[in-house]
């Protein structure tokens, strides 16, 4: 039987300069903050194209240094690269590529050409227009050289993991709500902590094209992540062209093409400083991190293509489907999945703004050795997320997405993905499959592993104060919460000292535990930041932090008033997430002459104002704060809540009643509890009403497979105050999940029950630092 070698296969790769000729006074596209124009071009925005041929099979990538395809030009006649527009057609008759397999693609490059507002001016119009047309140009003559650079080479792939890229903005809080933000933040309201992030993708995809001589050619990087960092006033192509430059400048005579993933729910791990005085230091700030986070990904490429293995037969597909998803009441969208095959690679180009769970999802179930998504392709474009996050809320789910639609889209990609490999519906031991992501938990470091935890109280609390000086912010943040409820002294030091050195979470992390100490010793350093306007009190795009307002809230808890200046210079001018925060710390403060105008500014109807649609977190902060309103329509208000999509919502709406008028809210929440099939709403209610038969099955679910559900569970238990629980509670001292295990040892500690010396010890040797401190501090109080 003869076997017919597949044919030999031909690139070319091609890069052109799309930068506007006179970029000052341009708008910038991507951060809603920047109002003015742009002052000048740090970087060159450039299009770089990929063109593939196997016998006569063709394929054309164009990655273009902009935000979005279809949103770089909003006014309608300039949607210069919609699907249909004329530039695919010209690239067709240029190319000769079928229109199908021309994949226009975006890097999501948040310091691009165009903004909405610009559109409404004629003048901008007018350059605009002329941007388009010479854009239009340039992307038939890339393809066109794209195309005359052909010529045989042999291609390889790999991935591999890089660390301190990438982090989830997702952050999930212990009330159960999800909040955005940044790298490290945001900072959670009083009395929270931060239970999780999200998962990210760890590794960075590498396909390069070398001749036949071994010289390279071309390269694909892709990497699952927004590519933006700061809010600067200059043109720059961002993290995405950072890294083209770099593998080119390290590779001499390769064009690089960065490909952005599954970033729907993944940012930067950005060291954001103190706020700037002007735009050159924001320069300088953004092209430091932007140098440091694109080494780091360079130097992986390049340990990839060391050791990567190359071939030169080479088997190239090309396919696509279909699939109609709903968004909103009788409304559909034609979902567009397309992919490419390379022997055993895949490319999986995306329009939507995925969700990275797209790409965990592919990459640990596709039948090829490596999968990549290759995210922005094509001219629509909005968040796509999961199920489980349309349900917690957030501003990525403010879309018309249907629940239930993300998870068919991934199903539908991977039916494809089976069918171009030929193998049935299961995933392939051939796979490499992603090592399953710790929790999120830090690497434990040396001094945060205790020697003497549960040996003595001094010890314990020697071991506290020590981490306030580890490198994670998260272990910082959890050691200064916990000295704060233990009321130690000793600690007004270290935890001054976080407030001149920290940012945002760790930072009013200290600022809260110095309120719950005490000491007026911390009250200059408090009083310093209350009333300094340089204090950055912008940790993400979509949240603040109100670090200044954390601290005059601390300061009137130490009897200091001066707290109150600042507090009133945010309700004259509000910024309604940031009032929703402290609507509940400004209702709770003590009723004096002083406090009173400011108690009174917090409103009905400036809550109803400030909760938004999807954001759930909101909500609830405006749930916690209804009861402290003297206003009879603040139960009716909280009765709309109990049909809200969010459980966190329906929670908190219960809880509220119950303050509000408890005779009446017994029949409403029985009422709930009948129709409820949400674990954690049947929890809070059976804490809320302490029934004996409804506290059996909390206990039940202290085994239920969702981890938020059993630390839950564990804590409704311990609000009970009766030790006959402990007993099932022990178990979770070796559970799976850190947060597990910390809402256990938290629980025992409340409900006083000393725990054997082997569960100690245990305890002392968990692998995540934040148990650890949990534990220390259990022995601190108990001792």
């Amino acid at each position: 039987m003869t076997t017919h070698a597949p044919p030999p296969l031909v690139a070319g790769f091609a890069r052109t300069d799309i930068t506007p000729s006179a970029p000052k006074g341009l708008n910038l596209f991507g951060m809603p903050r920047r109002v003015h124009g742009a002052l000048g071009v740090l970087d060159r925005l450039c299009a770089r194209a990929c063109y593939l041929q196997s016998g006569r099979r063709t394929f054309l990538l164009i990655e273009l240094d902009l935000c979005l395809i279809q949103h770089e030009f909003m006014h309608a006649t300039l949607d210069v690269l919609a699907d249909t527009g004329p530039v695919l057609d010209a690239l067709v008759r240029a190319t000769g590529v079928a229109r199908k397999h021309i994949w226009l693609c975006a890097t999501h490059c948040h310091s691009s050409v165009g903004e909405e507002r610009a559109t409404t001016r004629p003048a901008m119009i007018r350059v605009l227009n002329r941007y388009r047309a010479r854009l239009e140009r340039k992307l038939v003559a890339l393809g066109r050289a794209a195309v005359r650079a052909r010529q045989p080479v042999e291609f390889g792939h790999a991935q591999g993991p890089v660390t301190g890229v990438a982090a989830n903005r997702r952050v999930k809080l212990s009330d159960g709500t999800v909040v955005t933000g940044w790298a490290d933040g945001p900072s959670p309201p009083p009395g929270l902590r931060i239970v999780d992030r999200g998962p990210i993708d760890p590794q960075v995809g590498a396909v390069v094209f070398r001749t036949l001589d071994h010289r390279p050619l071309g390269a694909i990087v892709n990497y699952n992540s927004h590519i933006h960092l700061y809010p600067i006033r200059y043109f720059s192509s961002e993290l995405a062209g950072a890294v083209a430059r770099g593998l080119e400048r390290r590779l001499p005579g390769l064009t690089a093409v960065y490909t952005n993933g599954a970033d729907g729910n993944v940012s930067l791990c950005a060291n954001l400083p103190p706020q700037p005085s002007d735009a050159r230091q924001w320069n300088r700030l953004y092209r430091r991190e932007r140098d440091r986070l694109s080494t780091a990904l360079v130097d992986k490429v390049l340990e990839l293509y060391r050791h990567m293995t190359f071939a030169r037969d080479v088997r190239l597909q090309l396919s696509e489907t279909t699939l109609a998803i709903p968004f909103g009441p009788g409304r559909h969208a034609r979902e567009r999945l397309t992919a490419v095959t390379l022997n055993d690679l895949a490319l999986v180009g995306e329009v939507e703004e995925m969700f990275v769970e797209f790409a965990l999802a592919l990459k640990t179930q596709s039948p090829f050795a490596s999968t990549f998504v290759i995210g922005l392709n094509g001219k629509r474009n909005f968040y796509f997320p999961t199920t489980l996050a349309v349900e917690e809320g957030g501003y990525e789910t403010d879309t018309w997405i249907v629940p239930g639609s993300f998870e068919r889209t991934t199903a539908a990609a991977l039916r494809l993905l089976r069918q171009m490999h030929g193998t049935p519906a299961k995933p392939s031991s051939r796979n490499r499959r992603l090592a399953p992501r710790d929790e999120g938990a830090p690497r434990p470091t040396a001094s945060a592993s205790p020697r003497a935890t549960g040996r003595s109280s001094a010890a314990c609390r020697r071991l506290l104060r020590a981490s306030l000086r580890q490198p994670e912010p998260f272990v910082r943040a959890e050691g200064a919460r916990l000295l704060g409820e233990l009321r130690d002294r000793g600690a007004v030091p270290a935890l001054s000292a976080m407030l001149r050195r920290d940012r945002w979470y760790s930072k009013i992390a200290a600022i809260y535990a110095l309120g719950d100490i005490g000491d007026p010793r911390s009250l200059p350093v408090l009083a310093s930041i209350a009333s300094d306007p340089r204090v950055f009190d912008f940790p993400g795009m979509y949240n603040h932090s109100m670090i200044r307002v954390a601290a005059a809230i601390a300061m009137l808890k130490l009897g200091d008033a001066r707290g109150l200046r600042r507090i009133a210079d945010l309700l004259r001018q509000p910024h309604l997430p940031a009032l929703v925060e402290l609507a509940a710390p400004i209702l709770a403060l003590p009723d004096t002459p002083q406090t009173r105008p400011l108690r009174s500014t917090i409103t009905l109807d400036l809550l109803r104002q400030a909760s938004g649609e999807f954001q759930s977190a909101r909500h609830v902060r405006v749930l916690k704060a209804l009861p402290l309103v003297a206003a009879p329509p603040a139960r009716a208000m909280a009765l709309t809540y109990l049909n809200h999509f969010s459980q966190c919502v329906r929670a908190a709406a219960a809880e509220a009643l119950l303050a509000i008028d408890p005779p009446r809210a017994r029949d409403e929440l029985m009422r709930l509890w009948r129709r409820e099939r949400a674990p954690f709403v049947q929890i809070a209610l059976a804490r809320l009403l302490r029934r004996p038969a409804w506290l059996k099955r909390i206990a039940r679910h202290l085994v239920h497979a969702d981890y938020f559900v059993r630390a839950t569970a564990a804590e409704a238990l311990a609000s009970t105050g009766d030790a006959k629980w402990a007993s099932a509670m022990i178990p979770l001292l070796a559970d799976g999940h850190f947060y597990v295990r910390l809402c256990t040892v938290a629980a025992l500690e409340s409900m006083r029950v000393r725990l054997t010396a082997a569960q100690r010890e245990r305890l002392r040797r968990d692998h995540h630092p934040r148990v650890r401190l949990q534990a220390a501090k259990y022995v601190a109080s108990m001792t």
